[in-house]
């Protein structure tokens, strides 16, 4: 396996309107080990495309590679006001508002006029004989919300109606097909144009283009909305990144991620995850604190920062911005972190569980009900499997083939209802060939554009049968005495009786789905809602070589049930994670024990609903090198342990803590499997246990 190229990019901008004052900034990070230097070049300034010829050569005189950031459909708001033909037209009068909190008055990308300005532009940068890769169209989308939609401009009508003979819609859509025609129009013309952005930046040499998109299409802003599908899109460019600003975006909400810190790893997986092979995944992240976010920057950050996104195989990593990171204590232990960069390089992130991220569904079947259908199916179990140290990747549908569906052990399918024919087709064969299918809720109902199917998908590989799609929440039991049940952290007698013991815990579910069973599958709890009384929740069925589970509903963390005043703690995500770990945790050659791990709130109050794991585990793994990443976001002491297997036919040379660089001699060994005690203190961010072996 050849080595990973891992680039540290110093993202120059000057907020002075000065850039001839980087350049004394290229040779200070270039000492410093960054191997690119990323500008800001505004289309609206020719001067500064100058200025920016003259800082490629001193960074080429320094010897470290040049990128240019840059706007397209964001910050014309001065050249829109001289031009308001030119700009996005919503499907109402709504006002958008961007991830920053501003108002989004955007230009149309697919206006010629405002197209010409910018591809102009594009190509006399691309004249620069030595810049290598442009950020293009910076956190666009043709999208925020239902009632903001975009474009409806006269060029988007009129190309709409010379392709379809007809008005353009608005949502919501009567005729199914003119809703299908409409979706995949606007995700058609979006890669289109970014297609042709790549092409103008080539005319003088070779160019990487990369979108840099925002994180919001990542997970709260559907598909069809945002106009962004990035796992079809990244087919006509070369990359895709995004910027996560934990203490900024999730500023006056957690959005479902909890802690906050976790956003970035989410991001580097969706990122890494949509890009797929051959293609480049990048992370902008955050390097700068204001009054008005959750908290300022420190050390810890700047470890986050540089080390989990080349852990989750991110190989281009940037912070906005240079000048702002040496303001904060972040910088001396995010340019620490730049000397993991070799071993890390030697290393890929461990595949196990694959985490279907369904196109078809957000766009053709769960829109109307729910908007975001990644908060509501995918990211509870995203979390399960993150709270109880699972590595798991972001799996775009369009990518359900044998030879991606082959390099994981487990494959998760939360209420995904809408799969093609050939879809289904090859996740038969994945189970087949032995690989552990998981699906949850509703799933394969549908086909891809997302009309009701009646297909024996469920039926054949999971032994049970959708009796409706209706979706309801419900309490369920066990039926078995299967381990995954067995010593769950129930709480005795006197004190789950505390606070009247409206706290107690749960076995729940969201959006549970009511199902039969045949009789050759292994029903191992049912459901007690009384809508769905008796019903099957938990099934499992050995189909040829592989095996197959089915979960009737969605697993969050906590239970919200309407018959108490408050959150319970539900301990379904923990069942979920125990089978999988059951039937395929013998293919993880990096493990986690004790996770999550005795933390003291957890230890003093054992009900509280609002305990949350605040440790991450993202194993890597390399011909001979072995990777556990460890990080503890929430300063709370604990103990775990990593197992290693070494790899048939190796020895171990040496296990070391890469942090602290200290070796680690107190080890367990039986055959080829090594464990490690790691104890983390309040003040230890992260830790990379390391097993060399030859």
């Amino acid at each position: 396996m050849p080595n990973r190229n891992i680039k540290r990019i110093a993202f120059l901008q000057e907020y002075f309107n000065r850039p001839w004052t980087i350049k004394e900034l290229i040779p200070e990070v270039a000492s410093k080990g960054y191997t690119a230097a990323a500008f800001a070049v505004n289309i609206m300034n020719e001067d500064q495309e100058d200025y920016f010829e003259g800082l490629a050569k001193e960074a080429e005189r320094v010897g470290i590679e040049v990128m240019a950031f840059t706007g397209f459909m964001k910050y014309q708001e001065a050249y829109l006001k001289e031009h308001p033909e030119q700009g996005v037209v919503l499907n109402t009068q709504a006002t958008a508002i961007d991830q920053d909190g501003l108002v989004a008055k955007w230009g149309c990308p697919f206006n010629a006029v405002f197209q010409k300005r910018y591809f102009d532009f594009l190509q006399r940068i691309g004249k620069i004989p030595n810049l290598t890769e442009v950020w293009i169209n910076d956190e666009a989308q043709l999208g925020h919300g239902l009632g903001k939609i975009g474009c409806y401009c006269p060029t988007c009508k009129k190309a709409w109606g010379e392709e379809f003979d007809c008005e353009m819609p608005l949502p919501p859509f009567e005729d199914p097909k003119l809703r299908y025609d409409f979706i995949t129009w606007r995700f058609r013309r979006w890669n289109d144009v970014h297609a042709k952005m790549k092409e103008v930046l080539n005319i003088d040499h070779p160019i990487k283009a990369i979108f840099q998109g925002g994180p919001n299409p990542c997970f709260e802003i559907n598909p069809w909305i945002s106009g962004i599908d990035h796992a079809g899109m990244v087919e006509a460019i070369d990359g895709i990144m995004t910027n996560p600003y934990y203490t900024f975006h999730l500023a006056s909400t957690d959005r479902g991620f909890l802690p906050r810190e976790v956003y970035l790893g989410e991001c580097c997986r969706s990122m890494h995850g949509m890009a797929g092979p051959g293609k480049i995944s990048q992370i902008c992240a955050q390097g700068f604190s204001h009054p008005t976010f959750t908290r300022p920057l420190d050390e810890r950050d700047g470890l986050w920062v540089g080390t989990i996104p080349p852990a989750l195989g991110i190989d281009g990593i940037t912070a906005y911005t240079y000048l702002l990171q040496k303001s904060s204590p972040m910088i001396s232990t995010y340019e620490k972190s730049f000397e993991f960069d070799k071993y890390f390089a030697q290393t890929t992130p461990l595949k196990f569980a694959a985490l279907v991220d369904s196109l078809e569904t957000q766009c053709f079947d769960k829109d109307a009900a729910y908007p975001v259908w990644r908060q509501t199916y995918m990211r509870h179990v995203s979390n399960a499997l993150r709270d109880f140290g699972i590595p798991y990747a972001y799996l775009p549908s369009r990518r359900l083939n044998e030879q991606t569906l082959s390099q994981y052990p487990v494959v998760i399918l939360s209420g995904v209802s809408c799969l093609s024919s050939d879809m289904r087709d090859e996740l038969r064969k994945y189970v087949k060939s032995g690989g552990l299918l998981v699906a949850l809720g509703d799933v394969a109902s549908r086909d891809q554009q997302g009309n009701l199917i009646d297909d024996s998908f469920l039926k054949d590989l999971f032994g049970v049968s959708l009796k409706s799609t209706e979706e309801q929440p419900s309490e369920f039991v066990a039926e078995s005495e299967n381990d995954v049940f067995a010593n769950l952290p129930w709480p005795d007698e006197i004190t789950g009786q505390f606070y009247e013991g409206i706290l107690y815990p749960k076995l729940w579910f969201d959006n549970a789905v009511q199902v039969c069973a045949d009789a050759d599958t292994e029903v191992l709890a049912k459901l007690k809602n009384e809508a769905f009384s008796d019903s099957p929740a938990v099934c499992s069925k050995q189909t040829d070589q592989g095996t197959c589970i089915y979960f009737a509903g969605i697993p969050r963390r906590n239970c919200i049930h309407p018959g108490f005043p408050k959150p319970t703690l539900n301990f379904a995500p923990e069942v979920l994670s125990r089978m999988i770990l059951q039937l395929a945790g013998e293919k993880l050659p990096v493990k986690v024990k004790n996770f999550p791990p005795e933390v003291p709130m957890k230890l003093n109050r054992p009900l509280d609903q609002r305990f949350i794991t605040t440790y991450e585990f993202i194993p890597c793994i390399g011909e001979n090198l072995m990777l556990a990443v460890l990080a503890s976001y929430f300063k709370e002491p604990a103990e775990l342990q990593i197992s290693m297997s070494i790899s048939a036919g190796k020895k171990c040379v040496e296990l070391r803590e890469l942090v602290s660089g200290k070796k680690l001699t107190e080890f367990r060994q039986q055959g080829n499997t090594m464990e490690v005690d790691i104890n983390f203190c309040f003040d230890d961010a992260l830790k990379i246990v390391a097993l060399f072996m030859k």
